[in-house]
């Protein structure tokens, strides 16, 4: 039966209506939001106690209608039909969502339709603090007010968005206007919010508010005035303490406000006390300006399997970075009971959130109004509450994520964790047996293996049998595979030390799963581990019929070459089984026993494939080495070994597992074509037969193609940008000149030229000569070289002598030979200016 939707007001209380309608900003982006303190279930102020029942009990919730419409013959629109069908096939459709709730904020849809389309939305988003704000704001339009206080009453100490609670005191602010108990009921409900919301870095609008109130009320005598000066005092001096986006303002307020007075002298005590305080909360609050950068507080909660956005793990790492600045800050308490200066003036105590723990606490709920379903941020917070030592929140915390999601595996694995180190084996007895019914069928047998498990461990009573138990019920479930029974089987083998049960298990489970690769690959496993041959050799023989593809069949061939060769006592028998695998494997090469041959090339299968006879005795030869293979001992050189494994076709090289250091090295080579290159440091060169190899190291590495780099440079330690030039230059090989003897002398010559003046020359065109036009015919061009040789001869003819006279004086002829030549050829070079 559908619950009554509250009747509208009166006529009378319409004007009021308008009046919150007006008053009401509309909805825009708040520069934040902040969680409420995680703590008892509370009355609202100023709220009715049917809206303060409906807060804790869930609500007076419209039952939604199956008809489309549901609001009396109401014809919506095509587009709307089309929006509404696309929810019904997917819920988290957001963009559907959009268009239903702007058709129903619109004045001219009816208020039934619209009223069950924001019931189906928060019923899917129950932690968008804006869109309950928007439903709000509508019934207000609407006049039916007792609707709204049982949706404050559903809303507000879950969404705690600082624009949604201002929402709130506007409504009680014009609801209790005129009325006898109007300042007691606004101030509880200022009081309230600023309790939960006083540290939120928006909310300085309400501190600012709260103020102007309190300023405003009326004082008739001394007493009075008194009270409403320390009143104001209070409210100051907590605001200048909190980092919010105003105090700066709030703090020159404050100081107008305690200069007003007579007392200047307590002003100023009271100013120099306070001023560490509010430079503190004005640091904090520019960084927590910063740290919101990018964050999108209305971003809705979406599973990520759903709707893998691409910015949402950019959200989550924002969001736990301004939580790790709240966890580091160290908070102002304005108590000085503790500290050791008794003289400095003790303030008001600040609003519970403005605490470590409130403020952390805050910021991890205000994440996850927008990350709800990120479990790793719902463990992340329980975890850093447990680590402080407040195992309540950290386990309220848990419940709200379990209650919210309860088909999320790996969350109810986190609360049944927790719930376990707390020792409330009980309630995580519960949670792992709500998971087996709500989680899907995915992850049905895994959480039953993990009830199995949980109830060994912490069963008061026969923890043994009520195992067996959890077993016989789960295995008789819906969509549980054969994984319950290894497990159990493992159980019983290695905790219980009963093997006997373990095999009768597996037994029964092998009549039910026989035609399933994995778990016969898990039965031969176990059974060779028990050395139960008898019944080794049946499930080998069926399993190995041709049943299963080969390629799926690898371990349970090995397995079934490693279990001849250790049992059986006919080496005919051991040939045999080899034989057979390697037919079974002729393109597909197998996995050894050993472990110590990696998987090779494959090619594609062919049943009828044979082995010509090289390959055949090279395959011969592989498998004797193999078979002798113990303790890591080869029982051949490793080049023979690496030979072996190439001709056989297996393309295998020893594993990891004998690698240990040695002090030579050696490259062994093997066929061409190898992808790899083994390098084999052992000091023992070559490896002689029956020798220990334990001291061996086999590196595998790919090849890379060579970058030849200059010698000098070879063995320096460079950046990748220098590396990627040096190996764009040519070899040391190819450099033959010119050599640079003293480098200083080089760098000297470098750093003194004055490359301003050198780049002026080059750009006015000053060179070492004219410039020889291109076109003349060679025999012009050599005679111009001709004479520039002649002149710059006799220049040089000209300069010994002049040096010569200067050094021997008495050498100087006074009376010259005349010039034999009256009319030398000019200098090549016009320009007296050039050398």
């Amino acid at each position: 039966m559908d619950e009554p939707i509250p009747p509208p007001l009166d006529q009378a209380d319409a004007p009021e209506a308008q009046m919150i309608v007006e008053e009401i900003e509309p909805a825009g982006d708040a520069p934040t939001e902040s969680p409420a303190e995680n703590s008892e279930p509370e009355n609202v102020p100023g709220l009715s106690q049917g809206g303060n029942e409906g807060g804790k009990d869930g609500g007076e919730k419209i039952k939604l209608s199956q008809k489309s419409g549901g609001g009396g013959g109401y014809r919506v629109p095509p587009g709307i039909m089309r929006a509404e069908e696309a929810v019904r096939r997917d819920k988290w459709d957001l963009r559907a969502w959009k268009d239903i709730l702007q058709h129903g904020s619109h004045p001219s849809t009816p208020s039934g339709w619209s009223r069950i389309q924001f019931e189906k939305f928060l019923e899917v988003f129950p932690t968008s603090a804006l869109y309950w704000r928007e439903y709000i704001e509508y019934e207000i339009r609407q006049c039916n007010f007792s609707h709204v206080e049982t949706l404050f009453g559903r809303c507000l100490l879950e969404c705690p968005d600082i624009e949604l609670w201002k929402t709130y005191i506007k409504y009680i602010r014009v609801v209790k206007k005129g009325k006898a108990d109007e300042a007691i009921e606004v101030s509880k409900a200022y009081e309230f919010v600023l309790k939960h919301l006083g540290v939120d870095y928006g909310a300085g609008d309400v501190w600012e508010e709260y103020l102007e109130i309190v300023k405003g009320e009326k004082a008739e005598n001394s007493y009075e005035i008194d009270e409403k000066r320390d009143r104001l005092r209070k409210i100051y001096q907590r605001a200048i303490c909190l980092p919010i986006h105003n105090v700066e303002k709030l703090w020159k307020d404050y100081d107008v406000y305690e200069h007003s007075h007579d007392s200047k002298t307590l002003a100023a005590t009271l100013m120099s006390a306070f001023h560490p305080r509010y430079m503190k909360a004005k640091q904090e609050a520019r960084e927590r300006s910063r740290r919101f950068q990018g964050i999108h507080v209305y971003m809705l909660a979406v599973p990520p399997s759903v709707d893998l956005r691409p910015g949402e793990d950019d959200q989550l790492f924002a969001w736990r970075r301004y939580i790790d600045f709240e966890a580091n800050v160290k908070t102002t308490t304005n108590d000085n009971r503790r500290g050791q200066n008794r003289d400095t003036v003790q303030g008001p105590p600040l609003p519970p959130c403005a605490t470590k723990k409130g403020r952390v606490l805050l910021a991890y709920k205000q994440a996850l109004l927008c990350l709800r379903y990120r479990p790793e941020l719902w463990n992340e917070a329980a975890l850093y509450f447990e680590k402080i030592g407040d195992q309540k929140t950290a386990e309220g915390l848990l419940d709200t994520a379990t209650t919210s999601m309860p088909s999320n595996f790996l969350l109810g694995l986190m609360h049944a964790n927790f719930c376990e180190k707390q020792r409330l084996f009980d309630k995580a007895t519960k949670i792992h047996r709500d998971l087996t019914k709500n989680v899907s069928a995915e992850y049905r047998t895994l959480a039953w293996i993990h009830l199995m498990r949980h109830v060994r461990r912490c069963a008061v009573d026969d923890p043994v049998l009520n195992a067996r138990k959890v077993f016989l019920e789960g295995r008789k479930a819906k969509g549980v595979s054969w994984q319950l029974y290894i497990e159990n089987a493992r159980m019983e083998c290695r905790t219980n030390e009963n093997p006997a049960i373990a095999k009768r298990v597996l037994a029964f489970a092998y009549k039910k799963f026989q035609d399933i690769v994995e778990f016969v690959d898990e039965y031969t496993k176990f059974l060779f581990e028990h050395t139960d041959a008898k019944n080794l050799q049946a499930v080998f023989a069926r399993a190995l019929d041709g049943r299963f593809p080969v390629a799926k069949c690898r371990p349970i061939w090995d397995r079934y070459v490693q279990f001849e060769r250790e049992c059986s006592m006919d080496l005919a028998k051991i040939e045999a089984a080899e034989e057979k695998r390697n037919r079974a494997f002729a393109i597909f090469p197998p996995l050894l026993p050993s472990q110590l041959l990696m998987k090779g090339g494959r090619g594609r299968h062919n049943k009828k494939a044979s082995l010509n006879p090289e390959k055949r005795s090279a395959l011969t030869a592989f498998d004797v080495v193999d078979r002798y293979i113990s303790f890591a001992r080869l029982p051949c050189t490793a080049r023979l070994f690496v030979s072996l494994s190439k001709a056989s076709g297996r393309g295998a090289t020893p594993l990891p597992c004998l690698q240990t250091t040695g002090t030579s090295t050696q490259v062994l080579k093997a066929q061409k074509g190898l992808p790899l290159e083994i390098h084999v440091r052992s000091r023992m060169t070559p490896i002689a037969v029956g020798k220990d190899i334990k001291r061996v190291t086999v590196v595998i590495k790919e090849k890379q193609p060579s970058k030849a780099l200059p010698a000098s440079a070879s063995h320096l330690l460079v950046g990748p940008g220098l590396r990627n030039a040096l190996s764009l230059l040519p070899t040391s090989r190819l450099y033959k000149g010119p050599v640079v003897r003293n480098m200083s002398r080089l760098l000297e010559v470098i750093v003194k030229v004055d490359i301003t003046k050198l780049r002026t020359k080059v750009m006015s065109g000053e060179t070492d000569g004219k410039k020889e036009t291109h076109g003349k015919k060679n025999g012009s061009n050599k005679r111009k070289k001709l004479q520039k040789g002649d002149a710059k001869a006799e220049v040089k003819k000209e300069d010994r002598s002049q040096k010569e006279a200067k050094i021997d004086p008495r050498k100087v002829n006074s009376n010259p030979k005349p010039n034999p030549n009256p009319n030398p050829k000019p200098n090549a070079n016009p320009n007296p200016n050039q050398p």
